[in-house]
């Protein structure tokens, strides 16, 4: 199980997701919910709790950022996500879908 969360883990972070202590733990309650007999809450011996977020963190080496690289990006292409929001937007409206 530890490896299909930190494979899914690998896979958020390589589209660009941001991978925080509360995403991990719903990662891993999804996970983990495919072998109900793990989890606490049904009498198994695995508690997906904070502490347990960050030691998969700790483990697969992340740290705490203050910044990300993700930001530069979004600059980068802020125009093109805004027309692409704009022709969205009038194409809605244009069709009645908006109101």
């Amino acid at each position: 199980m530890d490896l299909e969360v930190q494979d899914f883990i690998w896979a958020q972070r390589n589209i660009g997701a941001v991978v925080t202590k509360s995403t991990l733990i719903a990662i891993g309650k999804d996970v983990v919910m495919r072998h109900n007999f793990c989890l606490k809450e049904f009498g198994g011996p695995l508690d997906v709790t904070k502490h347990w977020a960050e030691l998969i963190l700790y483990r697969m080496k992340f740290v705490k950022r203050r910044g990300s690289m993700k930001i530069h990006v979004l600059a980068d292409a802020f125009e093109c996500i805004k027309q692409n929001f704009l022709s969205d937007l009038k194409e809605g409206i244009g069709n009645g879908g908006y109101t």
